[in-house]
């Protein structure tokens, strides 16, 4: 679930529009992140979808 949301986070204008308001790349770097802590709990962030 966390996933889907990173991914909206950044490709949403209105969510990406708030976090890169507060700073250039905030949207990109939290999808990033987020898809990091998911694959070192070993989810695939390329085939997570929401259940």
């Amino acid at each position: 679930m966390q996933v889907c949301l990173g991914r909206m986070f950044e490709s949403d204008p209105g969510f990406s529009s708030h976090y890169d308001g507060i700073r250039a790349g905030l949207a990109s770097w939290f999808r990033q992140i987020i898809d990091e802590c998911a694959r070192t709990h070993g989810i695939a962030p390329e085939t997570a979808t929401w259940q």
